[in-house]
């Protein structure tokens, strides 16, 4: 016998104990489904691949595979069909005192499962539904068949997929789906594709024409809609392609009868090599495999779900699609071959045709008053009106809504109830609708499909359509329903039931949206303690209650800082003593503090601990904390907020202005938590004309403008200071860093940046510590045609050569360039849309920053460059197209190229380019920004 290797869970046993110390049936107190389902989505899947078994002694006919999880969050149990035959009382492992014995379980033994603590730590999910348990142990037993008290059976007793969730000491909750496999599917997994079969001849005669008896090999197998009397042939009945089979006309052949099997709807293959086949495996659509009993050579497969009766498509469908597995006669133990049956009913083709039908249904008549409209509550006696659950009167008009092919049928929770009975047909739970003008005369000629099922044909009783709308039960389904026209096409229409339930809805959360000052919360004094609270106000029309178990439930609330621990920051504390008082002193502790009634609202007040600024919250509200008694639960709630914090300035666009300051051009301030109720900024003691709140790219800033009138800012230094909600405790001073200087006729210093020359088209600054010069141009001089020779402004030796407008600079058609690197025509240059908010709206015609070069060479490693690199660009200006003339040095011209590199992809792309091998220059008109270059 092998051991356990163990991590998260320790140790799994095939050997089948007795149910007690995790009783699966058992759902403690007080805790909901809609909850369960809650902490299920967050459950994180588990990891762990590190698990083997423990080998049964009292198995010797059988050696098991491992159990293993193949992947995250799944573990998968192969031969679980053998396993559901096998009683825990007869197992080695057995240590109960049970008499009757309990079929087909596993043993996990989990040992990282939180105990002792809260209602519950395991959670169990079974076709959806969530039930809780308390485990007391560490140990929990899973069943792997429907019904653990009968042995294993394909149909009758099937292997059940189920899940289950659990606390951890440490990492929250953890979920794992137990996914049992038959050996049948173990074997089917591992089958190679099939050869083409063909149809046995048992199923039809010598003119290849199906039987409608197969038994007594009789008749002649009709359509399904038994319009016109149409031969099937078995060519008619098979497309192969491949090892997939469309077997068409399936309703039809579903209500055969055979005489082999003495069953409906089987049909049966012949391989090509016609050898008797010694094991058959069948796999229904989502169903678990098994191997069906043959003692014929073909291959039979059965179609339906109950083979004893014939095809009906609501108690007795076909499978929509059916895996077959067989071992030959002969073949090796481990040879099997498949093929993927896709039966295709003929009802369902006729479905498929059909054109959604966009002209308006009418209701029948016998359903509504025909003055009122108001739907009767008893169609049998036309008397009455139904009403909805919040006693809205029901009517024709306010029943059913309809576009586009849509019906959507309101109140249908309420409408189901109502009696009917029209022409001696009772039709309760029925939509009723007049026939369609353009139907088709003779039946069959309606289809019904319901949920999930199949298109059924439907024979119509008097002047109406009968809509089921309880088609799968107690469940409200959505129905399609298509009809012939007059014209032989068929069309549809599709009704939605929608349920109307009496619901809390929220109408106001405290606090949310934008950032707000944790002061703020209003705080309760309990026990001499301040205590904090969230709430959730409800519209409240006077019914509106709180869940019982109220306390227990606002335990699940979450409420938890983003990006932090998830420890949450509700006050559990308070929550545990009020959980503690008696049921009186509990009700009236609820009652002051955590749900308050109001003229036309209540209140949910959820304790919080005191929370922390300069923060974002994520809240989420459990459902089911307050309710209506006639109808549902809250839903879960979520939201968010952040706590205020200190602004903190990270730059500023402009240190220094002059005295004559333009009062329309603000300064920016750049840095975060600027979000607020409000934000005054002050120069010193003085504030600022106006402050506001700009975002740009998810960052924010403060665009502030300068005082003006008698408060204009005088020459010399000033503190800011930046100041939230009125309050100086958030806010932040930058000592000495703005200042007011006399007006002067030459451009204000910068820091590295010296003035070269005054121009009458604009002054010259160059950089101190870079080869680089700026021509700042005169507002005045805008005009429409601007010629520049930048060598005679800047010098032939300056290297980046860079044109800074106004930002308020109106369109020039054309600027003219000249220079010894590059003579650039740029044609209508202005301001773009992000001009507005920035200082520079800079032109940018020299050569590239040199800092670039080396990145700009390592993508053409085997070129010769012929000219310097050419920037041309800029920040926050558009121009149409340019003209670019650029002279190149040390070749014949023969087998130049131009290139540009284009800076948001990064990459080299060619240019299009006329060249003068006489001057030795290029040419070429371009409309992107980039940096060019002559290469060979």
């Amino acid at each position: 016998m092998r051991l356990i290797k163990s991590k998260y869970i320790a140790l799994i046993t095939l050997a089948f104990f007795m149910m007690g110390l995790v009783n699966i049936g058992t759902l403690p107190p007080a805790v909901a489904s809609d909850n369960l389902a809650n902490i299920w989505q967050t459950a994180s899947a588990y990891m762990d691949n590190e698990i083997t078994i423990v080998e049964l002694s009292d198995i010797t006919d059988y050696n098991f595979e491992e159990i293993y999880i193949n992947h995250r969050g799944q573990l998968l149990v192969p031969n679980a069909d053998i396993i559901g035959k096998l009683v825990v009382s007869e197992s080695v492992y057995y240590t109960g005192e049970i008499t009757d014995g309990v079929y087909g379980e596993i043993g996990i033994i989990i040992n990282d499962i939180r105990l002792g603590e809260g209602n519950f730590n395991l959670i169990t999910n079974i076709k959806g539904v969530y039930t809780a348990h308390k485990a007391n142990d560490n140990r929990v037993w899973i069943p792997l068949i429907a019904d653990t008290s009968k042995d294993h059976h394909y149909k009758d007793n099937p292997l059940q997929e189920i899940s289950i969730a659990w606390e951890t000491q440490n990492y929250g909750w953890t979920k794992l789906n137990i996914l049992p496999v038959s050996s049948a599917d173990t074997i089917l997994s591992k089958t190679h594709p099939a050869a083409d079969l063909k149809l046995s001849p048992l199923m039809y005669d010598d003119n290849d024409n199906i039987y409608s008896d197969i038994g007594g090999k009789t008749g002649i197998l009709t359509m399904a809609d038994a319009t016109t009397p149409l031969k099937i042939t078995s060519t008619d009945l098979l497309v192969q392609q491949a090892a997939s089979l469309t077997l068409n006309y399936a309703d039809s052949l579903a209500k055969v009868q055979d005489s082999v099997y003495e069953n409906h709807g089987i049909i049966v293959f012949l391989t090509e090599t016609e050898k008797d086949i010694s094991k058959l495996i069948i796999k229904p659509e989502n169903k678990e495999a098994y191997f069906f009993e043959t003692d014929y050579t073909g291959i039979a497969v059965p179609l339906l779900v109950n083979e004893k009766f014939p095809y009906n498509a609501k108690t007795n469908p076909i499978y929509r699609e059916i895996e077959v597995a067989w071992q030959e006669e002969g073949a090796e133990e481990n040879v099997w071959q498949r093929v993927s049956i896709k039966p295709v009913l003929k009802t369902d083709d006729f479905f498929k045709r059909a054109e959604v039908y966009s002209a308006k249904l009418e209701l029948h008549p016998s359903i509504y008053h025909p003055d009122t409209k108001i739907i009767y509550s008893d169609a049998s006696v036309p008397t009455g009106e139904l009403k909805a659950k919040d006693a809205t009167t029901i009517t024709k008009d306010n029943l059913i809504s309809q576009s586009g092919g849509i019906i959507r049928l309101n109140y249908a929770d309420s409408f189901v109830t109502v009696a009917q009975k029209v022409y001696d047909i009772n039709t309760t739970g029925y939509l009723l609708f007049e026939l369609p003008e353009n139907i088709a005369d003779s039946d069959p000629r309606f289809i019904i499909k319901a949920g999930e099922q199949n298109p059924e044909l439907v024979t119509l009783e008097g002047d109406f359509l009968p809509v089921p709308l309880l088609a799968g039960g107690d469940l409200l389904e959505e129905i399609v329903i298509a009809w012939r026209s007059d014209t032989g096409d068929w069309l549809k229409v599709t009704i939605k039931p929608i349920k109307e339930y009496k619901k809390p809805k929220v109408i106001s959360l405290h606090p949310t949206g934008e950032i707000v000052d944790e002061q703020a919360f209003k705080p309760e004094s309990i026990n001499g303690k301040e205590r904090y609270f969230l709430r959730v106000v409800f519209a409240d029309d006077g019914g509106l209650t709180y869940d019982s178990s109220l306390i227990g439930k606002m335990h699940l609330t979450d409420i938890f800082a983003v990006g932090g621990s998830r420890q949450t920051m509700l006050d559990g504390d308070l929550l545990e003593y009020a959980s503690k008082l008696t049921s009186e002193e509990r009700e009236a502790f609820i009652e002051r503090y955590l749900f308050r009634k109001e003229a036309g609202t209540a209140s949910l007040y959820i304790p919080v601990r005191k929370l922390l600024a300069q923060a974002n919250y994520n809240v989420e509200v459990p459902s089911g904390l307050v309710y209506y008694p006639e109808g549902v639960g809250n839903d879960l709630i979520m939201w968010s907020f952040g706590t205020i914090g200190s602004p903190q300035i990270t730059d500023i666009s402009i240190g220094s202005i002059a005295e004559d300051y333009d009062v329309r051009e603000p300064i920016l301030i750049y840095g975060d938590y600027f979000v607020g109720s409000n934000i005054d900024v002050k120069f010193n003691d003085i504030k600022a004309y106006e402050v506001r709140l700009k975002e740009q790219d998810g960052k924010y800033y403060l665009e502030v403008f300068l005082p003006r009138g008698r408060d204009k800012l005088k020459p010399g230094l000033y503190n800011i200071l930046v100041i939230k909600n009125d309050n100086e405790i958030y806010s932040q001073t930058i000592y000495g860093s703005f200042s007011v200087v006399k007006a002067s006729s030459m451009p204000m210093p910068e820091d590295g940046i010296r003035v070269k020359g005054e121009y009458r088209v604009g002054d010259v600054v160059s950089s101190v510590k870079t080869n680089a010069d700026t021509l700042i141009l005169n507002a005045r001089y805008n005009s429409s045609y601007i010629d520049l020779d930048l060598d005679d402004l800047m010098g032939e030796d300056v290297l980046v050569r860079k044109i800074r407008l106004p930002r308020n600079w109106q369109n020039t058609t054309w600027l003219y360039t000249t220079s010894r690197w590059a003579n650039v025509s740029v044609y209508q240059l202005q301001p773009n849309d992000n001009a507005y908010n920035n200082d520079e709206v800079e032109l940018r015609l020299g050569r590239a920053e040199p800092s670039l070069i080396p990145t700009l060479k390592r993508g053409m490693l085997n070129s010769n460059f012929l000219s310097p690199f050419i920037e041309i660009g800029g920040e926050n200006i558009d121009f149409n197209y340019a003209q670019v003339e650029i002279p190149y040095q040390n070749s014949d011209g023969q087998r130049i190229k131009v290139l540009r590199y284009d800076e948001d992809y990064r990459q080299w792309f060619a240019q299009a380019f006329t060249k003068d091998l006489l001057n030795a220059k290029v040419s070429f008109t371009t409309n992107k920004k980039g940096i060019y270059v002559v290469v060979e």
